[in-house]
């Protein structure tokens, strides 16, 4: 009996543990945003960022717009998917999967430049953290 008691206690004491563990990041809301909702400078950046690729940050007075691009592409059929926005350990982390085109999708034969602009109302530092490449199903 004593053995049971010790059990059962064991057991209750380990799913109080289990259950209290917390997951320290939060999802946060973004938007994307067209270029023709864009201001000068973060234009200007988003078309520099659209020819070579890669991701930049512009603080304005009210947000922070992420800008991801790609870079030149030999054909259409690429895009940028977020995968998820959250905010951890003080900081925001922007994960992001490139789509590229699937093996017997027809695509718009001309060299492209798919970038996206996110807008997220907050002044902590973010980071951009690019997933493995992805061919579309």
């Amino acid at each position: 009996m004593k053995r049971l008691v010790i059990m059962v206690l064991t057991l209750m004491v380990m799913v109080t543990m289990i259950s209290c563990t917390t997951n320290d990041s939060e999802t946060l809301e973004y938007s994307i945003v067209s270029e023709a909702e864009l201001t000068e400078s973060v234009l200007k950046a988003a078309e520099e960022i659209k020819m070579t690729g890669g991701h930049k940050i512009i603080l304005d007075e009210e947000a922070q717009y992420v800008i991801i691009g790609l870079g030149e592409r030999n054909t259409g059929g690429y895009e940028i998917k977020i995968d998820q926005v959250e905010e951890k350990e003080g900081k925001i982390l922007i994960y992001y999967t490139e789509i590229t085109p699937g093996r017997d999708e027809m695509v718009t034969e001309a060299l492209t430049y798919p970038y996206m602009v996110l807008q997220i109302e907050s002044k902590q530092n973010v980071e951009v953290i690019a997933n493995e490449p992805r061919m579309r199903n």
